[in-house]
């Protein structure tokens, strides 16, 4: 009987329009977030390999933060390897400042690195948001959207795609181990050396573009 008059006072309620019908109207989902990267596509960095943006689009192509590329220059590259052990990031009076204090202890690595660097990087020590803006207008006059970390995310995106172990992405892009397990493990040097060449003869696979010094 209750039952019975329940249902007779919902329905009476759902036609006056008090209340919805399916239940699920009622549930809020999580709205997608705009600001996850999308990678780009390697005709795209390729054409940012030829420009004013060379040296950015080639270190934070190869998975560096914006932060990690800015602080590099000739003397963090030896012997083909860069050593990432600082960052520059902008401080309270929007001035850019370097500090060795990286994002996480894993951010510290040595990574492949076959390309000249140029005596002189003009952004070295710049602004981040303006070095990233820059890259957004550049990429605008080319008809694409990118920043230097869809640059990172695009290296992630592609070498994964390559099937490229998690354990070594991990140790290219500076992210903490994927679990415990690969934790007693260390990848070694040519294991690295190995995917990051395979990514890059993947990204330049036409062959008509010469950027600079590659083994």
């Amino acid at each position: 009987m209750v039952h019975g008059t329940l249902s007779q006072i919902l329905g009476l309620a759902e036609r006056d329009a008090m209340i919805e019908r399916n239940p699920a109207k009622w549930v809020r989902l999580p709205k997608a977030d705009p600001l996850v990267p999308k990678p780009i596509e390697p005709w795209q960095l390729k054409e940012l390999l030829t420009g004013e943006q060379r040296e950015l689009a080639l270190l934070c192509g190869s998975g560096l933060r914006l932060g990690e590329a800015l602080a590099c220059g000739p003397g963090v590259l030896k012997d083909n390897w860069l050593s990432i052990e600082s960052q520059v990031v902008q401080n309270g009076k929007g001035k850019a400042v370097r500090q060795g204090t990286l994002k996480t202890p894993a951010s510290k690595r040595r990574i492949p690195f076959k390309f000249d660097m140029p005596a002189k990087i003009q952004w070295v020590e710049g602004n981040p948001p303006n070095v990233s803006s820059g890259l957004k207008r550049h990429c605008q006059r080319l008809g694409f959207v990118c920043t230097p970390h869809m640059l990172r995310h695009t290296f992630i995106t592609t070498i994964e795609d390559l099937e490229c172990p998690r354990r070594v992405v991990a140790e290219l892009v500076g992210h903490t181990r994927p679990d415990t397990t690969d934790g007693y493990s260390k990848v070694a040097d040519e294991q690295k050396e190995k995917w990051m060449d395979k990514y890059w003869e993947f990204v330049l696979e036409s062959g008509e573009l010469r950027i600079g010094r590659m083994a």
